[in-house]
């Protein structure tokens, strides 16, 4: 089947970092496309750039010591990399917005929930003091926020981490942004939280239309909301698949690893498989394949260059000169 064409379109994106030592490559050569209303999972371990690549979408890294080295992020046909900044602002919050991990830190602490969302409101949607205050309420209300007219006047604080997200995400939709990014949305909430979070956000995103990032380490929540997942590895796209082939047989052996380590519903497990070794540092890769050191499947060849994306059968891609079955053979 034919996808539509991409609302976002990432080609080669390259992020790095000026440290003491050097310039840092945090995210290489790093392509993906998000189509209308689907959503896009991007997996992999703490220090793969996958919060790093979703800030740079919408400029957000300090720059320095951040620095987008190349590629283009085009978004709706313009190329956001190369907006004004100003053009930028209108895009933030607007036509794309963001829900961080930590909403304590990512909200105001000296401004009462409400009058958060009221002034994005009256920014992005031109609305007048009492429409936006109206419409914060019953924005308060969509996410399942008990008594909002009240807390609507209540600050960060008073809130639990749940129901903080649930105001993040609040603010996210005020204005039904084309494209939602939502970076570890649940990684600081117990479990039950975690799934009330993720049942909201697969439910909005179907009422409003988005289009959704989703920036997760955790693969039983990417399996239950994503529509394709990419995998990462410092800073490298190893993996892209629709979600129910990837998770049916994964090609990578950094995936099947990551798989192997998950918990598994119903199975009672004293001990969940690691993955042997350690992420490598991004000031001293290896000149071959980054997963190498750490992997079961490793042959000389892969010590060499790092292995280009390769099609799966399946319309797939991965980065693996020893990949699992279901390969075309071709390059990407």
């Amino acid at each position: 089947m034919t996808r539509p064409a991409p609302l976002l379109d990432v080609r080669d994106l390259s992020v790095r970092f000026r440290t003491p030592g050097g310039l840092l490559t945090a995210v290489d050569r790093l392509s993906f496309s998000v189509a209308p209303g689907e959503t896009l999972a991007i997996v992999g371990e703490s220090g793969c750039g996958k919060s790093v690549t979703a800030m740079s979408l919408l400029r957000l890294l300090k720059s320095p010591p951040a620095e987008i080295s190349g590629g283009h992020v085009r978004f709706d046909g313009r190329d956001l990399l190369t907006l004004p900044e100003r053009a930028m602002r209108d895009i933030r919050g607007n036509r794309i917005a963001m829900i961080f991990q930590d909403p304590l830190s990512a909200l105001n602490p000296v401004q009462t929930v409400g009058e958060q969302i009221v002034e994005s409101l009256r920014r992005h949607a031109g609305l007048s003091r009492a429409a936006a205050r109206r419409r914060a309420v019953e924005l308060l209300d969509l996410v399942r926020i008990p008594e909002p007219q009240r807390r609507a006047d209540d600050y960060p604080h008073r809130f639990s981490g749940g129901m903080r997200q649930r105001v993040m995400i609040a603010i996210a939709i005020a204005v039904n942004p084309a494209l939602l990014i939502a970076d570890e949305p649940t990684t600081a909430l117990d479990v039950t939280v975690q799934a009330q979070i993720l049942k909201l956000l697969v439910s909005l995103q179907k009422a409003f239309g988005m289009s959704l990032v989703l920036i997760s380490h955790d693969l039983g929540v990417v399996a239950e909301t994503a529509d394709r997942v990419l995998v990462m590895y410092a800073g490298r796209k190893v993996e892209e698949r629709q979600v129910a082939d990837l998770f049916a047989a994964p090609l990578h052996p950094y995936t099947r690893a990551l798989m192997r380590a998950r918990p598994t519903p119903g199975v009672v497990r004293e001990f969940l498989d690691e993955i042997p070794g350690i992420v490598p540092s991004l000031a001293d890769l290896p000149p071959g394949c980054a997963f190498a050191p750490r992997c079961a499947q490793v042959s000389e060849a892969c010590t060499v260059r790092p292995p280009g994306l390769v099609s799966a059968t399946d319309g797939g891609l991965v980065a693996c000169i020893h990949p699992g079955a279901g390969m075309a053979g071709a390059a990407a």
